[in-house]
């Protein structure tokens, strides 16, 4: 079994169940916050149920640039956004027994200090692991990483690696057409990819049969209590 599992991602903002699962998988996860923000991308928005239909939210962002860092992309009236999002949690999931607690969740992040999406995003996944009462260790590229900043992308992964002590690093499944298992180990690194199980579960606001997936992971706290929700956690493949 692989021990000190090294997990490096971009921050997503309440990002659906595969990215949890690539945290929960990992015995340290980097926030890769000192990339380029990637436009139409999951760092600023995901997937809820409103209406009974799949609603596409974005936080606000006053630059949206791929020459930008993720780091340094600032969110725009959040304050009103966050007002707005909250009564459309409250109305779309008011028959859940947990809408209370989730909301609380939603709010502590969304009413925070953070300036930066990256900031948020950060925070909507760590206080996610507090709520499950999951420990993880959290670390953040441009604070601990930032002198490898100017390698190449998988020199990069190979460092960062390397620097936490460990020969093995696992990546969320769709990297498996940017990375070689070959070439991580040419440089002494196992690659593996996490591959979710995404498990179907009964969603409150939806016809009776029907299973919308992938939804950011709100949906899956409005419906499922803390100890349900660590299944779906553990709902991965290693390949």
């Amino acid at each position: 079994m692989m021990t000190n599992k090294i997990a490096i991602m971009q921050p997503y903002i309440f990002p659906y169940i595969g990215y949890m699962n690539l945290v929960n998988a990992s015995d340290k996860f980097v926030f890769y916050d000192d990339v380029n923000f990637i436009k139409k991308g999951w760092i600023n928005r995901n997937n809820i149920l409103l209406m009974r239909k799949p609603y596409r939210f974005s936080i606000p962002l006053k630059r949206q640039s791929q020459n930008i860092l993720i780091k340094d992309t600032e969110v725009y009236n959040l304050e009103i956004f966050a007002d707005n999002f909250l009564n459309q949690l409250a109305s779309s999931y008011k028959n859940s027994s947990f809408k209370n607690v989730v909301l609380d969740y939603v709010r502590e992040v969304l009413k925070s200090k953070n300036n930066s999406i990256s900031e948020l995003a950060i925070s909507s996944v760590k206080l996610f692991f507090e709520y499950v009462g999951v420990e993880k260790q959290f670390l953040v590229s441009s604070k601990e990483f930032s002198s490898t900043k100017s390698s190449e992308r998988s020199e990069r992964l190979i460092k960062i690696t390397k620097c936490l002590g460990s020969e093995n690093y696992i990546n969320a499944i769709g990297g498996n057409s940017l990375y070689n298992k070959k070439e991580f180990a040419a440089k002494g690194i196992n690659l593996n990819f996490v591959k979710p199980l995404i498990l179907p579960y009964i969603q409150c606001n939806v016809a009776q049969g029907e299973f919308n997936p992938s939804m950011s992971i709100i949906d899956l706290m409005m419906n499922l209590s803390q100890y349900e929700i660590l299944t779906h956690l553990d709902s991965y493949e290693l390949i």
